[in-house]
């Protein structure tokens, strides 16, 4: 199987039904047997290298052992050793680094993403046509804190009031829309109370009751009132 060009990982695969069932001096003849062709099969394998111009021979380097533990009883063997010297267990291949479990970017990085919003973050509301801002701390508040406009008839007024920002005129209702800050993923949600002239992020209207992340940089619409979201955290200037 070796001279047709099988890796030897493919022979101990190939052998392994057989190789079970043998008795133990068996197996060590054949683990003895096979080592000695391996041997002599490398031995005789020559690569011959033409260098154009000659160069200064190399100094060489140290080669470090590579072990592998046998799985029954837990000797230490040579990585191109086929069978356990000291059992005569079949040897298994290391697994190749590319089967490997891959680990996902460390959780402080969230700190970098457009969704991230600290405990010590603030979120602000930049009217686009004035320039009027407002700012909270939704992670401050045990309830959800909701965007609107107030009027001189009603009592109840909303965190957030655009009144001033002509929300009457732009189409800005009272009870327009609720956020609320989500500690488990350090991000802010948002949703549509039921409007009567709809919320859009983005250009993309929320269906009443639709739960979204708020980002930083999005645009929402309220009505005609257009805000930009901006989150600022500590350190930086905005």
């Amino acid at each position: 199987m070796r001279r047709n060009g099988l890796e030897p990982k493919d022979v101990l695969k190939t052998l392994r039904s057989f190789v079970n069932d043998l008795p133990e001096n068996q197996k060590e003849a054949l683990a003895v047997d096979m080592r000695a062709w391996e041997r002599t099969h490398l031995e005789n394998v020559t690569t011959e290298v033409i260098h154009p111009v000659p160069e200064p021979p190399e100094k060489p380097r140290p080669v470090e052992a590579r072990w592998i533990e046998c799985p029954s009883c837990g000797r230490k063997n040579r990585i191109n050793e086929v069978f356990c010297c000291a059992c005569g267990q079949l040897l298994e291949p290391p697994l190749s680094k590319t089967l490997e479990t891959k680990q996902f970017a460390d959780a402080t990085d969230m700190l970098f993403t457009d969704e991230y919003f600290g405990e010590d973050s603030i979120l602000t509301f930049v009217v686009r046509d004035s320039g009027a801002r407002y700012e909270v701390r939704p992670q401050m508040r045990r309830h959800e804190m909701v965007i609107g406009r107030s009027s001189n008839s009603g009592s109840m007024a909303p965190d957030i009031d655009l009144a001033e920002a002509d929300g009457a005129g732009l189409g800005v209702s009272r009870l327009h829309m609720a956020l609320r800050y989500e500690g488990t993923d350090n991000a802010v949600h948002v949703y549509d109370l039921g409007s009567s002239n709809g919320s859009f992020i983005n250009g993309q209207r929320l269906h009443p009751k639709e739960i979204r992340i708020l980002r930083n940089g999005d645009e929402l619409r309220l009505g005609r009132l257009v805000l930009r979201v901006v989150y600022q955290h500590p350190g930086e200037a905005l």
